[in-house]
């Protein structure tokens, strides 16, 4: 029941009208605390349910003030490729706001995300590099320092690409 819920939710808040109409209606109250749930199936559901609201800025702040974001961080080392997607995904939405940028460095998040830039799924890759690039550039003070670290984001996504394709063949 709670994975075919989170299915639902993830699929309304595909669209914007969806994710205004879920976050208004109270469900991250109720989605959060399945991020922790202990099948696979429900935290895949609820991880993507919880990357398409995370698009919503106001969704962001309920998230982080039910504390939404050590679960995220935590389902960085999840043994499914979707779920460290849509954790990477919703972090990297949720750490456009400086306060959730700092609990999920604060939390670590940086180990995991930028061991997921080796991860063998594209789109793993691909979240995580931004999620890296969110948290990470509430640290930095320039304009140059933040494109050094598009660049080394870069760099790290190629040696990712090139260590999965030597490892797959």
């Amino acid at each position: 029941v709670q994975a075919n819920a989170a299915g639902a939710l993830q699929s309304i808040c595909y669209q914007k009208e969806g994710r205004g109409v879920v976050r208004e209606n109270g469900a991250l109250q109720a989605l959060v605390p399945l991020l922790s749930s202990p099948s696979i199936k429900v935290q895949t559901r609820a991880t993507g349910a919880m990357h398409n609201l995370s698009s919503d800025a106001d969704a962001i702040r309920i998230i982080r003030r039910l504390r939404g974001v050590p679960p995220l961080v935590s389902l960085l080392n999840a043994p499914s490729a979707a779920i460290c997607a849509s954790a990477a995904g919703a972090l990297q939405n949720v750490s456009r706001e400086l306060a959730a940028a700092d609990e999920a460095l604060r939390l670590g998040a940086v180990v995991p995300l930028t061991g997921l830039l080796f991860a063998g799924d594209v789109q793993v890759q691909v979240s995580a590099a931004g999620a890296l690039l969110n948290v990470l550039s509430t640290k930095l003070g320039s304009d140059s320092q933040k494109a050094s670290l598009k660049r080394l984001l870069s760099v790290g996504l190629t040696l990712g690409a090139l260590h999965t394709s030597i490892h797959q063949s």
